[in-house]
């Protein structure tokens, strides 16, 4: 998507990125709270391509900013690593093997990047959409360092 349809995206979930919301997420790019997006050439035309990744982020952003937190708070907050759970790994297995990743990609030992948080919720999402699975896993998914559900501090934020 393009910067004004994350923007857009970000305005209908009700999330406020101000008067001017492309220029804040221009602002979170630079100050390292937000990844820059990818580059797409086509042809002699660059265009920036954001991602649903960028939509989570601000809304994680979002939260704290409500909370009262600084964006240097949010920024470190962003960067603490989270864990698998043997919970989530177990109802990734058929997708990671649909997908021919490597044994190692999705791993208990190695911190969760972003990206591989958003595949997980999108996938697990869909399941319990089609009533496969109760919704109750998300909050065992994914944990800190000391083995403590990671999401516990997210629920407060959005009251979920």
């Amino acid at each position: 998507m393009t910067l004004n349809e994350l923007a857009e995206a970000a305005a209908r979930r009700g999330l406020d990125l101000g008067k001017n919301p492309a220029r804040t997420i221009r602002y979170y790019i630079d100050r390292g709270l937000l990844e820059p997006p990818r580059i797409e050439y086509e042809g002699k035309v660059k265009r920036a391509v954001y991602s649903p990744d960028h939509l989570v982020a601000l809304r994680i952003i979002c939260g704290y900013k409500n909370k009262g937190y600084k964006l240097e708070a949010i920024k470190e907050k962003l960067k603490e690593p989270i864990y698998w759970s043997d919970e989530a790994l177990e109802f990734m297995r058929p997708f990671i093997a649909a997908n021919n990743y490597p044994a190692d990609a999705f791993s208990k030992d190695r911190p969760v990047t972003w990206g591989e948080a958003v595949i997980f919720l999108a996938r697990f999402l869909d399941t319990v959409k089609k009533g496969r699975e109760d919704a109750s896993l998300i909050k065992r998914a994914f944990l800190d360092r000391r083995g403590q559900p990671a999401f516990r501090e997210l629920e407060t934020l959005f009251g979920e």
